[in-house]
């Protein structure tokens, strides 16, 4: 079934919705998001904050992915607060919204109990999250609890959404090839799969 291509916008943000074809995302948005999971976040929550463009240009400051995800869902308007700045301002302040992001970190133990308490209601559609990363937290947090040995953290970095959609869809794959082991976290899986790729050798 298609997408209701009408927007789903809060009360709040008509007054400053525009048409969507009348901006455009920035050319120079060093940001790689998830589009697949804000598109379920527009679809159960609908717009709940502007984006932000920049008067002169019509260019996206803040809220690239949004954009792009409303786009996909074939929305013809959005809500943008549009603003007088600079080009210079436009990408200082673009590059200082995704910053101000990357810095933020999260209660691990509260955010794992708040998405346990989602995923008992069956209610985490649109959150970013399923069933199978909640598990994979819960089973985190148990091996803590045991005395388990500092989770080591990696970041990738990818080129292109196409990228990270291929990643994404990759680590649901090994989810399936794995059911064997069903509190396995993603770590274990690529792991397995590459030794498993390499005939176990070194």
């Amino acid at each position: 079934m298609s997408d209701d291509p009408t927007p789903a916008i809060a009360p709040a943000l008509i007054p400053l919705i525009v048409p969507i074809e009348s901006i455009q995302p920035s050319p120079r948005n060093p940001r790689q998001g998830d589009i697949g999971a804000i598109v379920e976040s527009l679809r159960r929550f609908g717009q709940q904050k502007p984006i932000v463009v920049q008067e002169s240009s019509g260019h996206v400051v803040a809220g690239n992915h949004l954009y792009r995800a409303a786009l996909s869902l074939g929305w013809t308007e959005i809500a943008a607060n549009v603003v007088a700045m600079t080009d210079v301002q436009a990408q200082a302040f673009m590059i200082a919204d995704n910053r101000t992001a990357d810095l933020g970190s999260y209660d691990e133990a509260l955010l794992t109990e708040l998405l346990a308490e989602l995923a008992t209601m069956e209610e985490l559609t649109g959150t970013g999250y399923d069933g199978e990363d909640v598990d994979e937290m819960l089973a985190k947090l148990e091996w803590k609890a045991s005395g388990g040995s500092t989770v080591i953290q990696y970041m990738l970095i990818f080129d292109d959404e196409e990228q990270q959609l291929v990643w994404n869809q990759w680590l649901k794959v090994l989810r399936k090839r794995y059911q064997d082991d069903p509190n396995a976290t993603h770590a274990a899986r690529i792991v397995r799969a590459i030794l498993e790729g390499a005939g176990g050798e070194d």
